[in-house]
């Protein structure tokens, strides 16, 4: 659960910050003879940042990989960078300072802004870590686990063995063929030598 703990804060966040720029924290109203404020088009601009923020946060929460949530937390940083930049930055606001573009709108949006890049660097870092832990030395047990059972259900030759802890080696130091480094199996690599059939099955190719 608490891998999913970045994902479900930065979800709340932006869905808070959509919801509230449309009601109690948007531009100006509308004025009397239907013409818009200046603030109208960056209140539209926040909205669309926003949604954007919104998905970004869903994807966070659908996948699984650990490489693909670091660049959406990523991602989340740079669309909220953006989104306090738009604001009497990019797009004026409107000339008085005590109407409510400036007065509620735009502390707003800095706030949510600073929050959702609070929280998106929290996750980044704390999954980073684990991801080093993990390439250093969190994924052999599990691989054993899974595939010396396995190899001893397939007979238990020491290829049957060996194979798998090779296998995962190769996934772990990021070499696809460290056969060839060694010059012990020809040209082909260990983890073409091994692999898991549809139907749960391991088999080894010579």
């Amino acid at each position: 659960m608490r891998k999913y703990a970045g994902g479900f804060i930065l979800l709340i966040l932006s869905l808070l910050f959509v919801i509230g720029e449309q009601t109690v924290a948007g531009p100006c109203p509308v004025m009397p003879d239907g013409r818009f404020m200046v603030c109208h088009w960056a209140g539209q601009a926040v909205l669309g940042v926003g949604i954007v923020l919104v998905v970004l946060s869903l994807l966070h929460l659908a996948f699984k990989n650990d490489g693909m949530k670091l660049g959406l937390d990523l991602a989340v940083i740079a669309n909220a960078v953006l989104l306090l930049m738009i604001p009497n930055r990019l797009i004026h606001l409107c000339m008085k300072n005590h109407m409510r573009c400036h007065t509620v709108m735009e502390p707003f949006v800095l706030v949510m802004g600073v929050l959702m890049i609070a929280a998106a660097l929290g996750d980044f870092f704390f999954r980073r870590r684990v991801v080093k832990k993990e390439a250093a030395h969190g994924s052999y047990p599990a691989a054993l686990e899974e595939s010396v059972p396995q190899a001893a259900a397939d007979g238990g030759s020491p290829r049957a063995y060996l194979f798998p802890f090779l296998c995962h080696f190769c996934r772990i130091h990021g070499s696809r063929e460290p056969s060839e480094r060694s010059g012990n199996i020809g040209k082909s690599s260990w983890c073409g030598h091994y692999r898991r059939t549809e139907h749960g099955k391991t088999e080894s190719r010579s």
